[in-house]
């Protein structure tokens, strides 16, 4: 499994600036699949799709977050095992949360 900041830092750098939010969801496939999900990808308008995850158990719970994010900027970094910067506040690192 993905640490969780690998995969918040992974899904950051993914510029979905612009409605290009497909970018990112189709990234974020691999390691939910990789967690035991079965996937279902929905498009919804160009460049733009949502991800359902079932967990194969059971169960109901539902996140719901989007991918998009500010003005891509350079600067994604901080001391670790954390990150800082714009960018990083987002939603995507709510997103590499729950995947985690």
């Amino acid at each position: 499994m993905i640490v969780v900041i690998d995969l918040a830092r992974d899904l950051i750098h993914i510029d979905t600036v612009g409605r290009n939010e497909d970018a990112a969801i189709s990234w974020l496939i691999a390691p939910l699949r990789e967690a035991g999900f079965e996937i279902t990808k929905v498009p919804w308008q160009e460049r733009r799709s949502n991800v359902v995850a079932r967990w194969r158990s059971g169960g109901q719970t539902a996140l719901c977050a989007h991918v998009d994010t500010v003005p891509y900027e350079t600067y994604i970094g901080g001391e670790e095992p954390g990150l800082a910067g714009g960018r990083a506040k987002g939603k995507k690192a709510l997103v590499a949360v729950a995947v985690e």
